[in-house]
């Protein structure tokens, strides 16, 4: 598969999507944004006005229990844990410190990466997304190939589960790829922001990470709990190298408030609330995808709320004219093909979603 790795999609997205949605002269039907379906939990929405109300943004907040309660949630060590000013802070500090020459990324993966890179002058070496059967999956060999060829200033990338395929590497293949990085002094940064929305190896999967001295784990929360304007998220890691240095306080005394009380006194409905999303999640991206693909369209298979769908129309803008519909425009891809990816939302909104393009799909043929 050959995936255009130019920029340019950026600006397609911010002038011909985001610009409309933050204006809001008309209903948008989101299945663009990669937030949680369910919508933001209501105990953590009182917590956020309870901050306000109380106004503890008056002063600076520490940080020393939120990081305990984010390890005990987690189930790791205090010691391995450094809050953020979300994921993307996160990903820049960390790549900005580690200062490889060379980023070893998939080639069909969340741009942010391959943008930071881009700006730091980073040689950026891409392993191919493969076709095998219904999904979208990381050509391992292309990137045990990679490393290989690779010396310690190079750094492994992977999104995991991925965006926008929405497939995740399982424990055993990850586990080889990171002994192989061990063994030649790789660092690897795996990006955890979507794990919570599958089902499976979530803890024990970062707990067998952070026996490597190699890797760094970067999350977010606010994907997983629908609140994007709110921003934390976590570095896990078990080697001093990496420390954001220079953030004293790395979030607001809203988010810190909030989250401490959410993710301690509320963990319980926390996790409640990760159980009821993986359930929704794995049994309406299932079936949106099976009613897609009634309809000839090329969707795939994806662990997460969001998918990947082919076809050779631009039916982004269609959808979005038409209908009020937006989703995401990807790149384009093999032959004539163009891809998107296609957020799962409310049960109504999908049905809504595939009735739009079954009629588009008529209107085309």
């Amino acid at each position: 598969m050959q995936i255009q790795r130019k920029l340019e999609v950026y600006k397609y997205y911010i002038d011909h999507v985001l610009e409309p949605i933050s204006n809001r002269k008309r209903p948008i039907k989101d299945h663009l944004t990669n937030r949680n379906p369910l919508g933001t939990p209501p105990v953590l929405r009182d917590l956020i006005r309870e901050a306000v109300e109380k106004q503890v943004y008056e002063k600076y907040y520490n940080i020393t229990k939120l990081t305990r309660i984010i390890a005990e949630f987690e189930n790791v060590c205090e010691q391995n844990v450094q809050i953020t000013n979300g994921a993307s802070q996160a990903i820049l500090n960390i790549i900005t410190q580690l200062k490889p020459k060379t980023a070893i990324i998939q080639d069909l993966t969340y741009l942010d990466y391959v943008r930071i890179c881009t700006q730091l002058n980073i040689e950026i070496r891409y392993f191919n997304t493969v076709i095998v059967n219904t999904r979208l999956l990381p050509d391992y060999d292309k990137i045990l190939e990679n490393l290989r060829k690779a010396d310690q200033s190079s750094t492994l990338i992977l999104v995991n589960p991925n965006n926008p395929t929405g497939k995740y590497i399982p424990q055993r293949e990850l586990t080889k790829i990171i002994e192989e990085c061990y063994n030649r002094n790789i660092y690897v940064i795996v990006d955890i922001s979507f794990i919570d929305f599958q089902s499976i190896e979530t803890h024990s999967m970062i707990r067998r990470m952070l026996e490597f001295n190699n890797v760094i784990l970067v999350k977010s929360y606010t994907k997983i709990f629908a609140c994007p304007g709110v921003r934390i998220g976590a570095v896990f890691s078990n080697f001093d190298k990496i420390r954001i240095v220079g953030q004293r306080w790395p979030i607001s005394s809203i988010d810190a408030y909030a989250f401490e009380k959410f993710l301690g006194e509320h963990a319980d409905y926390a996790r409640k609330y990760i159980e009821n999303t993986r359930r929704y999640v794995q049994e309406e991206t299932r079936r949106v995808v099976y009613e897609l693909r009634k309809l000839g369209i090329e969707a795939y298979d994806s662990d997460v709320h969001f998918f990947v769908m082919m076809c050779d129309k631009y039916i982004d803008e269609d959808l979005y004219l038409r209908y009020g519909i937006a989703i995401r425009r990807y790149c384009e891809t093999r032959e004539k093909y163009k891809m998107f990816r296609i957020s799962i939302g409310k049960r109504e909104d999908n049905d809504y979603l595939v009735t739009a393009i079954s009629e588009l799909v008529c209107a085309h043929q």
